[in-house]
């Protein structure tokens, strides 16, 4: 009996330590993430005075290296999932303001990143898989209208979205939708979209799994469909080996340049999302590369069909 009881209480140290990691300052770690704001707190409670309420998008300057005790401020139970939003209370600063905050609702800034692209994307349009990720993917709430495309009956409806950490994930940043069963991505516009059916003409295509091989030659065919057309190029010593070319009726644009572009890996859905009679795509890059981007034929300039709009960061790991 003594056996047991002490295998018990081992087993509850190892999950009792499984439940929250190590706190460790990552400078960068400081943008306030809370979807109406934050509260600077005169003490490492929920129950104490609010100092100040700190704006979604506040970076704030982490004033030391200890915690004051770990957390949980909040489980979120959506249609499926059940998030728990957990982390460390921290001393920080704001504007000249000391207090205390839970880093459950911090998450890396974009300063951080180089993939901004120098704000390419992510501007009038934002794309959401929803997934948990490590990536900094948040984007500010208030400005966008935010829609989910449902696979379950291929649909675009109106949706809310928020975010929270549980810091003991590895994939700990999370992209909450109450309303979740079915749900696929996520598009944030600043112009309305239109809402309700959106059959989607391809799905999940990955070039390296759809495409025949031929074992002899070592290659993958070129594979043409009505709206698109995958041009395979042997490249040694490489892992850039698609050209892809989109299409509509006798017009075509190519995406991407096996040779001096990125590492293309799939249509993700391809299917016209903003119902201008063209076809929109999200397109996926490969492992190393760690983008997926939506193109939006309603936003195209120039000659081109489509135009890259909206990306969202998985990268090659955590």
């Amino acid at each position: 009996m003594l056996k047991l009881s002490h295998l018990l209480l081992f087993i509850l140290c190892i999950t009792l330590g499984e439940a929250q990691t190590p706190y460790r300052v990552i400078p960068f770690m400081n943008k306030v993430i809370a979807k109406s704001g934050l509260n600077l707190r005169s003490a490492p409670n929920t129950k104490s005075d609010v100092v100040q309420r700190l704006p979604f998008g506040a970076l704030v300057d982490i004033s030391q290296d200890d915690d004051y005790g770990y957390d949980t401020l909040e489980v979120i139970k959506t249609e499926v999932n059940t998030f728990n939003i957990c982390g460390y209370w921290i001393k920080v600063s704001y504007k000249g303001k000391t207090g205390y905050i839970n880093n459950a609702y911090l998450h890396l800034n974009d300063k951080k990143w180089p993939q901004d692209d120098a704000g390419l994307y992510n501007n009038s349009v934002v794309f959401l898989e929803y997934q948990k990720t490590c990536h900094t993917n948040s984007h500010p709430v208030h400005p966008y209208k935010w829609y989910g495309y449902y696979s379950d009956d291929c649909e675009l409806r109106p949706i809310k979205i928020q975010y929270g950490r549980n810091i003991s994930d590895m994939t700990d940043f999370y992209i909450i939708v109450k309303e979740d069963d079915g749900l696929d991505w996520i598009v944030g516009s600043k112009d309305p979209l239109p809402t309700g059916p959106v059959d989607y003409l391809v799905k999940d295509f990955t070039f390296s799994t759809s495409i025949p091989y031929d074992e002899k030659t070592e290659t993958y065919s070129s594979y043409t469909e009505p709206n698109f057309e995958v041009l395979y190029t042997k490249l040694e010593n490489s892992v850039h080996s698609y050209d892809l070319k989109i299409k509509h009726g006798l017009e075509s644009q190519l995406i991407m340049d096996a040779k001096y572009d990125g590492d293309l890996k799939g249509i993700r859905w391809m299917g016209d999302l903003d119902q201008d009679g063209r076809m929109d795509y999200i397109l996926q890059y490969g492992e190393k590369d760690g983008r997926t981007l939506l193109y939006l034929s309603s936003k195209r300039i120039s000659q081109r069909l489509i135009l890259p709009v909206g990306c969202y960061y998985t990268g090659y790991c955590c």
